[in-house]
């Protein structure tokens, strides 16, 4: 099981932990590339719903969910439109990946619960260069000198 770069596993009914291998340092003007943010949600599916039932994110970010349940009856999480099916079982945490490459409204729910369902909204992220630059209202937009013959307090 790994969290966060850490890695989990159990050793004689012991949780432990390995700690990350040290990464090498980029170097100064080095050009260093990314993968895909990725985003990750634990949901729980209980009698009453989905815990949370709504789950935002970027368009082109991976979602990792990690799916349990609160019941013994059978439940699950499932996204048809990206073919995921998760099951939710009491005490077990079932580990899923998928990740969104158009904006909208994805559903998710449980057939065995009809009542029950949820929702994953993908929106675009605004560029740097859409943004709007705003002025600071006392700023002055003219830069304006001040001189003692503007006063004419000064001069008296």
């Amino acid at each position: 099981m790994v969290f966060f770069g850490i890695t989990y596993f159990i050793a004689g009914g012991v949780l432990a932990l390995e700690m990350p291998k040290d990464e090498v340092a980029v170097k100064f003007g080095e050009v260093k590339t990314f993968s895909s943010p990725q985003r990750m949600h634990a949901v729980i599916v209980s009698e009453t719903g989905f815990y949370p039932d709504s789950i935002m994110l970027f368009r082109g970010e991976h979602l990792k969910l990690f799916v349990t349940g609160t019941t013994l009856q059978p439940s699950c999480l499932m996204i048809p439109s990206k073919e995921i099916f998760l099951a939710a079982e009491k005490g077990i945490i079932t580990e899923g990946e998928v990740s969104f490459d158009q904006p909208g409204v994805y559903e998710f729910f449980c057939p065995s619960k009809r009542n029950i369902k949820g929702k994953i909204v993908v929106i675009e992220k605004k560029l740097q260069a859409d943004k709007i630059k705003r002025e600071v209202a006392s700023k002055n937009k003219v830069k304006q000198y001040w001189y003692p013959k503007d006063d004419p307090g000064l001069l008296e």
